[in-house]
């Protein structure tokens, strides 16, 4: 009984960690990291950078009004290319510009 217990919290820090790197933008899986380092884990994502507040006004709709979503990736590869934002802003806003449909 005390096994399932300690894996069923277990479970729960690595969902919350989960969660809560996803909720800040970045596309990692971090369930793991929650489940085997517990709190921990969870403190470093709680403190880690919040990647969608960042300045979104170079992400804005290269196209205007329309729903071009080849003309996004190109922007946002520039801008990774550049240096200008980090290999995962680039995966997030790619997945971002995928996810949405006109």
């Amino acid at each position: 009984m005390r096994l399932v217990i300690i894996i069923l919290v277990k479970c729960i820090y690595g969902y919350a960690t989960k969660e809560i790197i996803k909720g800040k933008g970045y596309a990692e899986n971090w369930f793991w990291w929650g489940f085997f380092f517990g709190l921990i884990a969870l403190v470093v994502a709680l403190c880690k950078e919040d990647i969608r507040n960042k300045d979104e006004s170079k992400f804005d709709d290269p196209a205007k009004g329309s729903c071009d979503n080849d003309e996004k990736l190109k922007k946002y590869k520039v801008l990774l290319d550049k240096g200008e934002i980090s290999r995962e802003e680039y995966e997030y806003w790619k997945q971002e510009t995928l996810d949405t449909s006109c």
